[in-house]
C-alpha cells in the first residue's frame, strides 16, 4: 500500500516507508517500574508523509534518515488526525535496502 490510499480506521496495512524525523512524546517511569517510551516519528514515501507512533522498543528501532518496513499496521485517530500504529499483530523493522525515493512532506 501507500501512504496516500490509508483511510481512518483501517487496518493490516504493508508499507515500506522512509522516516523524516523522530520525536520522544513521553517517557516514564510507572508505578510498578515498567518504563514506558513513546515517540512520534514522520514517516512516507512518494505519495505523502504521515505520524507513526510508535511504543517503547520501537521508538529504539526508528531512527531519521531509515527506510523500515510496516507489516500489518493500523490507522489510529488521534485529535481528528490520522495516525499509523504497529500494534502486537503487526510488526516493525529495518528495510535491507535504503529506498530511493524522496517522501513527499506536502
Amino acid at each position: 500500500a501507500q501512504v496516500s490510499s490509508l483511510q481512518p480506521g483501517s487496518r493490516g496495512h504493508n508499507l515500506i516507508v522512509k522516516v523524516v524525523k523522530t520525536d520522544i512524546v513521553v517517557e516514564k517511569e510507572r508505578i510498578d517500574g515498567q518504563k514506558v517510551k513513546i515517540a512520534e516519528a514522520t514517516v512516507g514515501d512518494t505519495t505523502g508523509s504521515i505520524t507513526l507512533t510508535l511504543r517503547n522498543a520501537q521508538a529504539d528501532i526508528v531512527k531519521p534518515g531509515q527506510t523500515i518496513v510496516l507489516r500489518n499496521c493500523k490507522i489510529d485517530m488521534f485529535k481528528g488526525y490520522m495516525r499509523l500504529a504497529v500494534d502486537r499483530w503487526g510488526k516493525l523493522y529495518e528495510a535491507k535496502e535504503q529506498a530511493a525515493f524522496d517522501v513527499n512532506t506536502r
